[in-house]
């Protein structure tokens, strides 16, 4: 499936859409630099700027541009027909987007999607940017994080 800027993909799991947004990302010229990463919260939905006491819940990472933090990948929810997916941009050209989609989600009910997106989310918490980064770049989560893709086996 594509739309005008954004093509869509689908994806068998949660690692194998992260690799294949983070490769998004930079299948061009343009390389992330890690250390210049910033954590990105949701702008919109019901996880809007959220704060679960003092750690943010953070949706993606970004880099910080001339007049405010833009997102390159970040992990999104909806109802649209792709369910749990991961947006991301090309740094070469950003208006070349990928929804890599995961599609075991694709047919879930709302309800239950929600739950594992707020499984997906809390799995990010207290992570930097950079980790995040690497974990969704290589598909290997860090060893302290429970794996948010267990939660698909119990619904």
């Amino acid at each position: 499936m594509q739309s005008l800027a954004e093509t869509v993909k689908k994806y068998p799991s949660y690692a194998d859409a992260s690799k294949a947004a983070c490769a998004w990302v930079e299948k061009g010229k343009v390389k992330v630099d890690p250390s210049k990463l910033e954590i990105y919260t949701s702008k919109v939905g019901p996880y809007k700027g959220c704060v679960v006491g003092k750690n943010r819940l953070s949706s993606g990472v970004g880099l910080k541009r001339k007049s405010a933090l833009e997102d390159i990948v970040r992990i999104d929810n909806d109802n649209t027909g792709k369910g749990i997916h991961f947006n991301a941009k090309n740094e070469s050209d950003t208006s070349q987007k990928l929804a890599a989609v995961l599609q075991k989600t694709v047919s879930m009910s709302a309800k239950d999607r929600d739950v594992l997106y707020g499984q997906y989310l809390k799995a990010l918490e207290n992570l930097s940017a950079d980790t995040i980064w690497d974990w969704w770049r290589t598909g290997h989560k860090p060893t302290h994080v429970e794996d948010p893709e267990d939660q698909l086996e119990d619904m």
